[in-house]
């Protein structure tokens, strides 16, 4: 049977190895104390999972394959119609791959859409979020470009309805997609709960394979990306659909320890 101690050098070995081998990647957000502790220190990350883990608690997942077509209908009509400023370049709006919402708040009934942003030099986690009212209204929507800086950092862009909210080169050394979407490969034999120990870094690296540069990635096209606290914050919804709703209840819970 694997130790604990074992399991437990195995996550923040692959957590390190997600960040780039320690080293420069995330420093800023992620300070070593010892071999098997790791102290999460970014409470703006924290802000923003816990806004989207409020919004998370009252979202379901349309399934319903008519009103899916009907939302993705009435997304391009109002893409088509310049109803939206859409500010990507050389990308393209994957709507077979998009993530459709109701949202319950402050008892009125809210849609989104979450469409990946694709193309040459666009992250997976890029993506733009509509959110329509009961009256098929957009009262807010998103941009998340998630792109590569010229010395090989991620950058966060975001735009809230249309207008340039922030452009912000990370610390993060820029991951390929393919190691991004890899995930933690973790074998539960002695049946452990991650929750149990004090290192978030590890615990955000262990909710369903999410990794902690994923999370950072998400968070930082939530927090900063609502000026007018809109009823609904697109980018927030943006980062649950992206996650799912699962995810980020875990995420809370570790900053919990």
């Amino acid at each position: 049977m694997r130790s604990w101690r074992k399991v437990i050098l195995i996550v923040m070995a692959s957590v390190l190895a997600f960040l780039g081998g320690g080293g420069s990647t995330f420093a800023s957000n992620f300070q070593s104390v010892s071999e098997s502790e790791i102290v999460y220190q970014d409470s703006d990350v924290e802000n923003a999972f816990k806004k989207m883990n409020d919004l998370a608690s009252t979202t379901n997942e349309v399934k319903d394959t008519q009103r899916i077509q009907d939302i993705k209908n009435m997304s391009k009509d109002v893409i088509s119609e310049k109803k939206v400023v859409l500010n990507n370049s050389n990308a393209n709006l994957d709507f077979d791959n998009a993530k459709y919402l109701d949202i319950t708040k402050d008892n009125m009934t809210y849609t989104s859409i979450t469409v990946p942003i694709t193309g040459e030099g666009y992250s997976f986690t890029s993506n733009f979020t509509l959110v329509f009212d009961s009256h098929n209204k957009v009262i807010n929507y998103s941009e998340a470009l998630i792109t590569k800086s010229d010395s090989n950092k991620f950058v966060i862009t975001t735009y809230s309805d249309g207008e340039l909210v922030q452009n912000k080169e990370t610390d993060l050394d820029y991951i390929s997609d393919s190691e991004l979407k890899r995930g933690l490969e973790v074998i539960n034999e002695d049946g452990y709960q991650i929750m149990g120990v004090k290192k978030i870094a590890a615990c955000i690296a262990a909710i369903a394979g999410v990794n902690a540069v994923v999370a950072y990635l998400i968070a930082g096209t939530c927090v900063a990306s609502c000026p007018a606290v809109p009823p609904i914050c697109a980018a927030c919804i943006g980062g649950v659909a992206t996650m799912g709703a699962a995810d980020i209840v875990g995420i809370m819970g570790c900053f919990k320890l």
